[in-house]
């Protein structure tokens, strides 16, 4: 569906917006690593500045299928994650768009097989993951010599997650600039972009918000309703806090595979078809589903209908339950869910709809 395709981009654009992931930097570290690239801070610097010190073996790179270009922003998460200070200056650089020989090296490499038409505007496109990594890194390093820099881009900039960006990075560096437009971004239709708004605005704030990307309609309306009275109630007094702001976002928030012992669990661990290495028991999940048969049907229906209910949950199980139910049982569930009102069950709905009517034929 159009909304999953645009918010694999954004979460790609988005990657250490608030709070770096565990699992990512593992990853970050190990392939560096077997890359021969060092990740001390230093070393990392230099890196990204002037490039590796000695040639690295595309091979290795093809085993990971990431180009060279994510080799920089690895690098430059990593010296996010350790508040590294002596990163700024290349740092400010890479987000003037002045960008150094090491960068510029790795970019033209990863172009160098498209067609020529075709290479200006990818080489515009990694240019812009570097700055929007250096934005953030800025913002988690706390350097206040980085303020007028991310200023420039946050007024310049007609992007809109990088202004999020830059806002949380300047609120990162007490500055509160941006936060009246990473509020109003919190009101977007773009359920991917309000998510996002809502993520900034929980670390500038430290707002517990209810709004992710699968909260649904009812949820979102309700969290925008308080967003909307905090900001009435603080616009004129409230002062970002960088040394907290930078904490939160710094912090570690290890996932916790599901138990698995209630219905809720299982299609929730079910739906994720992220974790393709199992390690939140997403394919155990799919496997406990399917060795119950029909006799489940009655216990995905709640789920199917419920609009409270997280979306990936209730997606997961109207799948289901139109894989498995009968005519009759199918056709009461999709009449109810096409009037539903999140946008994203009724997309698919039409879907699952088409589907099923192909299948009876």
């Amino acid at each position: 569906m159009k909304f999953f395709r645009v918010f694999i981009i954004c979460l790609l654009l988005c990657a250490l917006c608030v709070s770096p992931a565990v699992a990512q930097e593992k990853t970050s570290s190990r392939i560096l690593k077997n890359m021969g690239v060092s990740t001390a801070p230093a070393d990392l610097v230099a890196f990204i500045e002037n490039g590796p010190s000695r040639p690295l073996d595309p091979q290795k790179l093809a085993e990971n299928a990431i180009p060279f270009t994510q080799l920089l922003i690895m690098a430059i998460q990593e010296l996010a994650e350790v508040q590294y200070a002596p990163a700024v200056p290349v740092l400010i650089r890479t987000v003037s768009g002045d960008f150094p020989r090491g960068q510029t090296a790795f970019i033209d490499y990863d172009c160098r097989d498209l067609p020529p038409s075709s290479q200006e505007g990818k080489k515009k496109t990694y240019q812009q993951f570097l700055i929007f990594n250096a934005v953030n890194a800025l913002g988690l390093i706390g350097d206040p010599s980085a303020l007028p820099t991310l200023k420039e881009v946050f007024d310049s900039s007609s992007a809109e997650y990088m202004k999020i960006n830059a806002a949380l990075a300047m609120a990162s560096l007490d500055y509160g600039g941006g936060v009246s437009y990473v509020v109003k971004k919190t009101r977007e239709k773009n359920r991917a972009l309000a998510a996002e708004s809502c993520r900034a605005l929980s670390a500038i704030t430290g707002l517990e918000l209810d709004y992710a990307p699968y909260t649904p309609v009812m949820r979102r309306e309700r969290t925008i309703a308080r967003v909307n009275k905090w900001w009435e109630q603080n616009k004129n007094t409230f002062r970002p806090n960088g040394e907290e702001i930078r904490k939160r976002r710094l912090s570690k928030v290890t996932p916790i595979p599901p138990r698995l012992s209630s219905m809720r669990e299982l299609v929730m661990a079910a739906a994720n078809y992220d974790d393709v290495d199992n390690k939140l028991m997403s394919l155990d999940a799919r496997e406990k589903l399917a060795s119950m048969g029909v006799t489940i049907l009655p216990h995905f229906l709640p789920f199917c209908t419920d609009p409270e209910e997280d979306l990936n949950i209730r997606m997961e199980a109207l799948r289901r339950y139109v894989q498995l139910g009968n005519a009759e049982e199918v056709n009461a569930v999709l009449k109810k869910a096409k009037k539903d009102k999140n946008p994203e069950i009724k997309e698919l709905v039409r879907t699952l709809y088409d589907q099923w009517k192909r299948k009876q034929k």
